[in-house]
Parts: structure tokens; C-alpha cells; sequence
């Protein structure tokens, strides 16, 4: 009883014990996530001092880019839809509010174990997913043919493929031979998994980061790629031989590039990014200064749907909202140039975070290049699940910054 006490008086230590549970249930579905990231806000109030965080936030160029895409989302409001649609779109990014908690709040000591409570909690999530794949018990909507049990397959499979970097540079880093052989088990566990699902995205993003830890780790650049690229074909080349679904989604994927190119059908689910991704840019180029404004994202899109023949959205309402499948265009049609540059200083200034730890640098530059990739097929800043990964993963990697480039470090 006398240690509760203790532990609730020390309100930074509580803070940064319920920053490891929310690292835990990230992966774990959404109730867990919203209900630690609440508590977080909450004590974080709770804990005062807010002159010196002030202080600290203004140092944060992120947070501050952050800050200014939901200010002009806010003040878009003048030149949007509706209030209604406004509030209801708006209210999701109340999630950011956990970023300054964590970036002002996380002690040096417990950045690595906030690592590791990820990985367990990704642990988790991948033995359920594996009792489905076996038809060991079902869960939610989740498949033997594709199994995801907490989530969408494109974010579990960014999840997996994130895991799966942060593993191989631990494996670099590490000099017990012992906790290097399990770290690698845990890798070999969560590729099968990260290609037994159907999310294309991970795994693009997956052989990415390998050739890029290569670049990063070995330093002779030709062996790294040489290196890499042999692992990544190595790994494909098992999962379309022994995964029925990689094999399926990945025969759709050339298909539907043949379709494309020699037929102009852009009717398939990449065809139709593809087409969404072009009638947003010109709808911006027609809206370059302040964008159509939130839930008018289809004004004048029409006319483009039938200049290119796109028939799937040749009856889309015009002056209505619709998702772009891609963060930049997404941002770009609805805040104009100031949307779309805000949203790219974010990604750009955590991918610059100064780090004198290798191993955090690697594992940042890694997250940084599997947003990116996440953004530019899917809304990354409007699904929770995106949203809570940013929200982690870029505090935690300014907060580490922060700290190696206090004085006297």
C-alpha cells in the first residue's frame, strides 16, 4: 500500500509506468489504447509544472508543425462543410494530446523498456493472430486467411513490419549472443506473420527498411545491398512459394499493373488509389491556397473523373467528403499549399531528430520511412490505429533526442 502511495506522489514515474502499458496495448485493440491514453492526459494535467513543459514543447519543431496542422484544421472550420461534419472529423485528434505528455514526461531510463513493452505487446497480438491462422479459436473479424485480429491489415501490417526493423537493429546492437538468437526467432515469427496477411503495404514498406538498415549497419555499401537484397528476395520468394494469400495478393498486384497500363482499367483497389491520387492533385492545383475546406474534398472532381474515364467515380456527389487514400493529397485538397507543407515539415523534422545513439537513429530514420509509406497510401492522420503509432513513436524518438542532446550529455 505504502509503494501505490508512493508511486501516485511521484506523479512522473506513474506517467512513465503508464507510458510503457500504453506501448503494451498499442497493438491490442483500440479500447486499451484510448482508455492508458486518457490516463496519460489526465495525470499529466494532473502532474502541473506546466511552465517548464511550455519551456520544453516550444523547443520541439515537430510538436510545433503538429501544432499548426490542427490549428489550421481548426480554422478551416470558416471555410468547410458544415459544423456537424467538422466537429465529428476534428474530434479524433484529441490522440495528439498524448504527444507533449510523452515527449515531456518520459525519463531517459525508460525509453528502452517502452521498446520493449511494444514488442510484447506486439507478441501478443501475434500469438492470437497465429491461434487464427491455425483455427486454434476466432476472434472479432478476423480470417485463417487473413489474420488481424485488433486491426485493419494495412496498419498491422505496418505494425509488423516496424517490429520486425526494430528487431534486426537490435540484433546489430546486441552483443549477447544468447538475446541475439532470441531476438532473431522473434524476427523469423513476425515476417511469416507479416506475410501471411494481406497487407501489401507492410510488406513493401518491410523490404524497404531492410535495404535501408543495410545502408545503415554495414559499411560497405555495395555488400549491404547485395546483402539485403538477397534476404528480401529470399523472404518473397518463401512467402508467394508457401503463403496462399501473399501468392493471391501479389498475382492481383501484377494484374492489376497489366490491366492499367494495356487496358486503362482502374477499377482494381490499386487502380482506384491510383485514379483518387490523380483527381486529388488536380482538384488542389484548382484549390492551391486554402484547399475545398473539411468534407467539401470532391468539389470539381467530377470533371476529372470523366476527363480520364474513372468510371468507379464517375456518380461521386460533388462538394462532398471523400478519402484520398493518401495523406499528402488528403491534406493538400483540404488546407491547400499550407496543409500540404505542414504535414511534410512534420514527417521531414522527425526524420532529422539528432540522435549519439546509432541504434535510435536507425530505428527512427526506419519508423520515419514506414510512415511516409503508410501516408502515401492511406489517411495516416485519421485512423486511430496510424494515429496512436505516430503518436508513440514520434514522441518517444523527439523526447530520446531531447535528452542525448541535453547539455552535459
Amino acid at each position: 500500500m505504502k509503494n501505490i502511495r508512493h508511486l501516485v506522489k511521484d506523479k512522473n514515474i506513474f506517467l512513465n509506468y503508464l507510458i510503457i502499458c500504453y506501448a503494451f496495448v498499442l497493438p491490442l485493440g483500440k479500447a486499451p489504447s484510448v482508455l492508458f491514453g486518457v490516463l496519460l492526459i489526465i495525470f499529466w494535467l494532473f502532474d502541473g509544472n506546466y511552465k517548464e513543459k511550455a519551456a520544453i514543447l516550444k523547443e520541439c519543431n515537430f510538436i510545433k508543425y503538429l501544432g499548426g496542422l490542427i490549428l489550421l484544421s481548426t480554422i478551416a472550420v470558416f471555410w468547410s462543410s458544415n459544423m456537424e461534419f467538422w466537429l465529428e472529423f476534428m474530434r479524433k485528434y484529441w490522440h495528439f494530446l498524448v504527444i507533449p505528455v510523452i515527449y515531456t514526461s518520459i525519463r531517459p531510463e525508460y525509453t528502452t523498456t517502452v521498446l520493449s513493452s511494444f514488442l510484447l505487446g506486439m507478441l501478443v497480438s501475434e500469438i492470437v493472430a497465429f491461434g487464427i491462422f491455425f483455427e486454434l479459436w476466432a476472434y472479432g473479424r478476423a480470417t485463417p486467411d487473413n489474420p488481424t485480429p485488433f486491426m485493419d491489415h494495412v496498419n498491422y501490417s505496418i505494425f509488423l513490419a516496424l517490429t520486425a526493423l526494430i528487431l534486426l537493429n537490435r540484433i546489430f546492437f546486441e552483443k549477447k549472443h544468447s538475446l541475439q538468437l532470441m531476438y532473431f526467432a522473434y524476427f523469423l515469427v513476425v515476417t511469416t506473420n507479416l506475410f501471411i496477411i494481406a497487407g501489401r503495404t507492410g510488406q513493401v514498406a518491410f523490404v524497404t527498411g531492410l535495404l535501408l538498415i543495410g545502408l545503415l549497419n554495414i559499411k560497405n555499401k555495395f555488400k549491404a545491398i547485395a546483402l539485403m537484397s538477397l534476404l528480401g528476395a529470399i523472404i518473397i520468394t518463401g512467402a508467394y512459394s508457401f503463403s496462399s494469400t501473399f501468392e493471391a495478393r501479389a498475382d492481383q498486384a501484377i494484374n492489376e499493373v497489366h490491366g492499367m497500363i494495356s487496358k486503362q482499367d482502374f477499377s482494381g483497389s490499386l487502380g482506384q488509389r491510383i485514379s483518387l491520387w490523380v483527381m486529388g492533385t488536380h482538384v488542389f492545383l484548382d484549390n492551391p491556397f486554402l484547399g475545398t475546406g473539411i468534407g467539401l474534398e470532391t468539389n470539381g472532381m467530377n470533371k476529372y473523373s470523366e476527363k480520364y474515364n474513372f468510371s468507379t467515380y464517375s456518380d461521386v456527389t460533388d462538394g462532398a467528403y471523400i478519402d484520398y487514400h493518401n495523406t499528402f493529397v488528403q491534406y493538400a485538397v483540404q488546407l491547400g499549399t499550407p496543409g500540404l507543407v505542414l504535414f511534410s515539415l512534420i514527417l521531414v523534422s522527425l526524420a532529422r531528430l539528432k540522435f549519439t545513439s546509432r541504434i535510435y537513429f536507425n530505428i527512427n530514420i526506419s519508423f520515419a520511412l514506414l510512415y511516409i509509406l503508410l501516408s502515401l497510401v492511406g489517411f495516416s492522420f485519421h485512423l486511430m490505429n496510424s494515429m496512436t503509432l505516430f503518436v508513440l513513436f514520434s514522441s518517444l524518438f523527439a523526447a530520446i533526442s531531447r535528452h542525448e542532446s541535453a547539455p552535459g550529455k
